[in-house]
Parts: C-alpha cells; structure tokens; sequence
C-alpha cells in the first residue's frame, strides 16, 4: 500500500511499513472467516486516505461483494455498532445477533477510528467476536480498529511510518533533488508520515542543492522535538542513549527501508538533536553516524562498488608497471594458503584469484599505470567517495551529483 506524500511541490509514494501485514490479515478475507479485530496505527489527517487504500487491498482480493462500513467510534464498541444499527444499546449478546443477521444478507467488513483507548477497544471487539462466534448458524464479519499518536501495542500495524519509493535514477535535477529531500526527511522523522508536513514547511524556502540550508532546517526540527519530551527522559539522554528499551517509541523502527539491527536506535531526528544540544555527549560518533540517512548512502555505496569492480577489470587488463606492491604479495600468500579474508567470511569461492595485482588496493592500482589525467582523476575521487561512505560519514547532495557522473564518465569500463 502505497501513500502519496507531497514535500516542495513534488509527490512520491511512500510505502506503508505495515504493508505485508495488513494485506496477510485481509488475505484471510475475515468477512468470511471469524478472525480477530486488528489494530492499524495510521498518521493522523491521512486517515482517509489510508482507508481508500484498505477498500482498494478488499476490492482486489474479494473482487467487490464485502460491503465495507466505516464508523467514527462513541464511547464504547456497543454504544458504536448498538447506534450504526439504529436499535438503542444492545447486550453484547443481542449486538452479537444483530451483526450476524447483517453478515447473512452480505459480507461485512468494519473499519472503526480512530480510537482514543485502543487496548480497551480490542478486548471489547475480542469478546464481540467471541460471543458472535458461539451463535447457531453463526456469519463472520471483520472489524479493523485505527488508532492515531503513539503506537498503543506492540501488535499494532504500523501504517503511520512509511518510505518513498523511486523506482529509477531522475535525470532532471529538480526532480532528483525532490527524490532527495524525499530520502532526507523520511529518514529524519525515522519515516513517520504525520511529522512531515510540519517539517516540509521548512524546507519550501530551500533551493535546488542548498545541503547547509537543509541541515539547518533539520536542525531547528529536531531541536523543537528535544523540547517537547519529558523533562526527566530528555536529560536521561543527554547522557545515555542505551536506556531507550522503555522509550520504543524513539527508536527507529524495525524493517524501515529494509533498516534492522538487533538492539534499538535512537530516531535520526534525536540523535541529532542531542548532539546539538550536548556536543560532548559520551556517544556523539554513534548519534553522529545515526543522522546519515542510511538507505541512501548504503545505496550510493552500493554504486559505487559495482564502479570500483567495473574500473578494477578494465584496469588489471592493462600492462602494468613494475610489481605489486608487498601488501597484496603477502595478502597474496595468505589467499593461496587458504588462511584469508575470504576463506573466513565468504560462502565459498566464485572468483579465482589469479595474482597478487588483484589485491592490489585501489589507488596503488591506479597510480601503477600510465593512465590519462582525466582518468585518473576521477578514479581517486570515486576512490575518495566511496571510503568516505563506507566510514559513514554525513551524505550530501554533492556526492549524489558525483556518484551520477562518475558513473557516465567511467562508463567506458563497463564495455
């Protein structure tokens, strides 16, 4: 499920985060089967829009025939459905009945929120459902319960964080910069879509490739966030980032983008804000390195291996000049006695290494030929982008722009 997010003029889908898990519960098609009440986090003022796209995941799986219901909640799930059905507030056996009778004459799906107490919500519809279950000759009927704010469970579907999705590299540079603040800012807000368009407000006035404007604004967003935390978690912070085990909701979450790690890490948009407001905090490299957006560098890395690799084989086809050096002819050694790298951490071996040039780091492989300036040239600088990233450090408009001409001005390795 993909949606549309808008930042400076230009739209990009963003996908939704609990997408997977949604459409595995609506697969189930729980207007025919009883299945238990689920619970989607959704961002607030895009509710409908969420929900448009649930009635289009329905329409494409049951074809049209569930009859979807959309209630605004009252105060409980009977006084909901007891004033939905027109009949004064029912029993919760006699609620029960009368929306089984419903299922009978056509298939129902409820969407219900957003709900203020969603764990109180759940049990309630747990117990409808139950109850709804046990009736003779008993009709299923689905119930979708949306909540706003912080994520109310653990097993709540998370359809209020999502990431752009840009399927290809944009050739028209305003447009590519949108991509790009796209990329940023989902990162930041740790994808979160609700905070987006405070943010984006900011980011109006930046012109085409104004990297320091960018990080400013940035800046004064996270600076606003630190404000607003409790007082007593926000100086605990300050000094310590690894009590965020009873803070989930200020870390990043699992699957973003693909992101996952094994112990939880602070939002972007926090860690940036403690560095600013504690210079020396004792883990300002870690809150440093958590400000890159991750998904983008990892993917320029990505680019620029594959350069890297392509400008290698174009180069160890060349004559070379005098001998490797003694690095890559001990490193060497170590390959043929099976006692390297690459017999430690590699699934096995696809790749013969055939001399000790191949070992050769990059820019002494480089410098070992006559190879004409221009070449040269942008070979270290390739060289240069690609440690700098694989370092982790800040990513900015500026190496995008390189990584794209690297690429067309080294392409002559590709053929």
């Amino acid at each position: 499920m993909n949606l549309e997010i808008t930042i400076d003029g230009y739209s990009f889908p963003w996908q939704l985060l609990g997408t997977k898990r949604a459409t595995h519960w609506l697969a189930k098609q729980p207007w025919l089967n009883f299945h238990e009440p689920v619970l989607l986090q959704v961002p607030s003022k895009h509710e409908d829009q969420v929900l448009d796209l649930l009635h289009g995941e329905v329409r494409r799986i049951d074809g049209g025939d569930v009859h979807v219901v959309s209630l605004r909640p009252t105060e409980s799930a009977r006084t909901t459905f007891s004033k939905w059905l027109d009949l004064g507030e029912l029993s919760t056996r006699k609620l029960a009945e009368s929306l089984v009778d419903c299922a009978r004459r056509c298939p129902r799906l409820f969407v219900i929120g957003p709900v203020a107490d969603a764990a109180n919500w759940t049990d309630d519809l747990r117990v409808l459902l139950d109850t709804a279950q046990k009736l003779p000759d008993a009709m299923p009927f689905g119930i979708i319960l949306t909540a706003t704010g912080p994520t109310p469970t653990q097993s709540s579907i998370p359809c209020d964080v999502g990431w752009p999705t840009i399927y290809h590299l944009e050739r028209d540079e305003h447009v590519a910069w949108a991509a790009y603040l796209h990329e940023r800012i989902a990162w930041h807000v740790a994808g979160k879509i609700e905070r987006v368009a405070a943010l984006s407000v900011h980011i109006k006035t930046i012109r085409l490739g104004e990297d320091r404007d960018l990080e400013a604004a940035l800046g004064r967003d996270a600076d606003e966030a630190l404000a607003m935390l409790d007082k007593t978690v926000r100086n605990d912070l300050l000094t310590s980032v690894r009590g965020l085990s009873g803070h989930r909701n200020l870390a990043i979450p699992q699957g973003l983008s693909g992101q996952t790690s094994v112990v939880l890490r602070p939002v972007p948009w926090l860690a940036r804000a403690l560095l600013r407001a504690n210079p020396n905090h004792p883990e300002r490299r870690y809150l440093a390195s958590l400000t890159v957006c991750r998904p983008l560098a990892d993917r320029l890395l990505g680019r620029c291996l594959d350069l890297e690799q392509r400008c290698r084989d174009h180069l160890l086809a060349c004559e070379h000049i005098g001998e490797p050096n003694e690095a890559a002819s001990r490193y060497y050694e170590k390959y043929k006695a099976k006692q390297s790298d690459e017999h430690i951490y590699a699934p096995g071996e696809l790749l013969e290494i055939r001399s000790a040039w191949e070992f050769m780091d990059f820019a002494g492989l480089i410098d070992a030929l006559q190879l004409k300036k221009s070449d040269r040239d942008n070979m270290h600088e390739l060289r240069r982008i690609r440690n700098f990233l694989a370092h982790g450090k800040a990513i900015g408009w500026k190496a995008v722009t390189a990584v794209d001409r690297l690429e067309r001005m080294l392409s002559y390795s590709a053929r």
